[in-house]
């Protein structure tokens, strides 16, 4: 594994399966692409969505991500009763 730098930046990823569906539209943002959703967060943050239920977060801050997903949370259904981020490959 490859030790990072002082001028290499590290860049968060969290998957996480949400529930059973994400209803994605009128999700308002700047879109990045339409199939699967993404959407820029921020200035550097990615939200990328698919409607099976999993969000992918790309650059966010921990308290991003917590603001987004509450916002994001009344589009889920089928929601799970815990969060289940799904293991790195």
């Amino acid at each position: 594994m490859k030790s990072s730098g002082p001028n290499e930046q590290v860049l968060t990823v969290h998957a996480i399966q949400l529930g059973d569906r994400i209803n994605t539209s009128g999700i308002e943002g700047e879109t990045l692409s339409t199939v699967p959703l993404a959407i820029r967060i921020d200035k550097a943050g990615i939200a990328v969505l698919f409607r099976y239920g999993v969000v992918v977060l790309i650059g966010l801050s921990p308290q991003q991500e917590q603001e987004f997903l509450e916002k994001l949370s009344i589009r889920v259904s089928g929601r799970f009763d815990r969060l289940r981020k799904k293991p790195r490959s």
